[in-house]
C-alpha cells in the first residue's frame, strides 16, 4: 500500500499576503507603464523636444520590457519565485526612489 504525502497546510495569513504581494506588483507595474504616456506632454516641454521624440524614447521602454519579458522565464526559473518576487520588487522600488531623488533631490524623501 503507497502512502500518499499530504501537502503541508497553509495558513489564511501566508495566502492573503502572497495576494497582496502581487496585487502591489501589479499595480507599481502598471503606474510604470502608464505614467510616462500621460506625462508625455510635460517631458517633451522640459527636454525641449518634438512630442514624437519623446513618444519615441518612451517606446523604447517597451522594447526593453519585451525583450525582458522573454528572457525573466528563463532566467528567473533556476531560483525560488519569492526570492526573484522580492528581488524584482525591490529593484522597482530602489530605481523608482532614484528617479524621484535625481529630479527633486534628497529632500523629497524628507
Amino acid at each position: 500500500m503507497t502512502a500518499l504525502a499530504m501537502p503541508p497546510a497553509v495558513s489564511r495569513r501566508q495566502v492573503w499576503s502572497a495576494v497582496g504581494s502581487m496585487a502591489l506588483c501589479v499595480a507599481m507595474l502598471i503606474a510604470a507603464e502608464f505614467m510616462p504616456v500621460s506625462l508625455l506632454t510635460p517631458i517633451a516641454a522640459d527636454l525641449h523636444a518634438s512630442q514624437g521624440m519623446a513618444g519615441q524614447a518612451i517606446s523604447i521602454s517597451g522594447l526593453f520590457a519585451v525583450v525582458t519579458s522573454l528572457l525573466i522565464a528563463s532566467i528567473a526559473g533556476r531560483f525560488d519565485r519569492r526570492h526573484v518576487l522580492m528581488t524584482l520588487t525591490g529593484m522597482m522600488l530602489a530605481l523608482g526612489l532614484a528617479g524621484v531623488v535625481g529630479m527633486y533631490g534628497a529632500t523629497a524623501l524628507i
